[in-house]
């Protein structure tokens, strides 16, 4: 039984040496622009061979096929045009998706186990999905892992950290900024040092979603990863709360990553919430009282930090007016508005009105002061 069984197991691993070869020998019609696949060894024969009982050890050569395949089509993608690009994304998640679901769908207790890829394949599918831009797509793949994530310290540490990677990329896209930040957080930190180009792809990201919850990384890092031209003139606007167009010149730049209409809507809040803290350290634009009232600010003196921050001199009283409120809803400044007497009072705190970005509900925050993420 034995003899017969190292028997049967080297035959499928001559066919799976033969599949790994047709996968090297892919090639591209550039007329009709398809995705081929030889037609005498197709990877659905792979998925044939993984569906077998006792197949676990067949996980290390999903790994491979897998790999190739992916690799492959993304040669192809960039032999063809724009337009039929997606053909070959789609074509190797078609292929992956029966593989995944054996995987994850697997309750055997034989060693290797078939779970062991699951992660491995959901990685791949993640960016696959991303190039498809179908991003949505990602939840299925999330809620065939609920319960895989219950053991994921049991997998390699490279399958962990890019899951952790894409699971942050996909809350990015959602706009829940607090999860996405605390997923590429754990990504960073498990991605080792000798892998730099990883991890400034980990930091890009994870710098996008700091920024917004009001964690701003150290001159030296953004200098490590050579981010300063990019994020080094928002944070900077920031901190002085002065709006500059310098930051719109890397605007192509975040939006190829994904970021820009995040960086943009937050990081114009985090700058007039700042412009008002600033102003409202300024003693001559409060209005003089006795002990017991709250601090209070023009709105005129808003309105004019408004004009001479922004350079528009268009702004208007009611313009001043309406970001007040609108930073009161957020939750950016604490207080309310004397409509009558034009005045914005703050509240009687030792924050004067302005909390610390941890305690604001909002995926926004600004925090004073340089926040190193590692000690590279």
């Amino acid at each position: 039984m034995g003899g017969g069984r190292c028997h049967r197991k080297a035959r499928w691993e001559q066919r799976i040496e033969k599949l790994l070869q047709s996968i090297e020998r892919l090639q591209v019609s550039r007329r009709n622009c398809v995705f081929l696949l030889p037609p005498n060894c197709r990877i659905s024969t792979a998925g044939r061979i993984f569906q077998q009982k006792l197949s676990g050890w067949f996980v290390s050569s999903i790994r491979k096929l897998t790999d190739q395949l992916v690799r492959q089509a993304n040669v192809v993608s960039r032999c063809i045009g724009r337009v039929n690009r997606n053909k070959c994304a789609e074509a190797a998640t078609r292929v992956m998706i029966p593989v995944f679901g054996l995987a994850a769908a697997d309750r055997g207790t034989d060693t290797p186990d078939k779970r062991d890829i699951t992660f491995f394949l959901a990685n791949i599918l993640f960016k696959l999905y991303y190039e498809l831009d179908n991003v949505r797509l990602c939840d299925t793949i999330l809620k065939n892992l609920e319960k895989q994530l219950q053991r994921i310290e049991a997998f390699p540490m490279a399958d962990q950290t890019m899951f952790h990677f894409w699971h942050g990329r996909i809350y990015l896209t959602q706009q829940r900024v607090r999860q996405a930040y605390e997923e590429l957080s754990k990504a960073f930190t498990m991605c080792t040092n000798n892998s730099f180009k990883n991890k400034q792809i980990i930091f890009t990201y994870l710098v996008a979603t700091a920024i917004p919850i009001g964690i701003f990384p150290s001159t030296s890092l953004l200098e490590h990863f050579g981010l300063t031209s990019r994020y080094g003139p928002l944070i900077d606007s920031i901190k002085r709360g002065t709006f500059t167009h310098s930051i719109l010149r890397s605007g192509k730049w975040f939006a190829r990553r994904g970021v820009w209409m995040l960086l943009r809507e937050k990081g114009e809040v985090l700058v007039w919430r700042s412009l008002i803290r600033r102003r409202e350290q300024n003693p001559s634009a409060f209005v003089a009282g006795s002990k017991g009232p709250p601090p209070t600010l023009q709105l005129l003196a808003i309105q004019s930090a408004l004009q001479f921050s922004s350079h528009d001199v268009s702004y208007t009283l009611n313009d001043a007016e309406s970001l007040c409120c609108s930073l009161l809803d957020q939750g950016y400044v604490k207080g309310y508005i004397l409509h009558s007497r034009q005045l914005l009072a703050l509240q009687k705190a030792e924050n004067l009105g302005f909390p610390p970005p941890c305690t604001i509900v909002v995926d926004s925050g600004l925090l004073d002061g340089a926040v190193d993420y590692t000690n590279d």
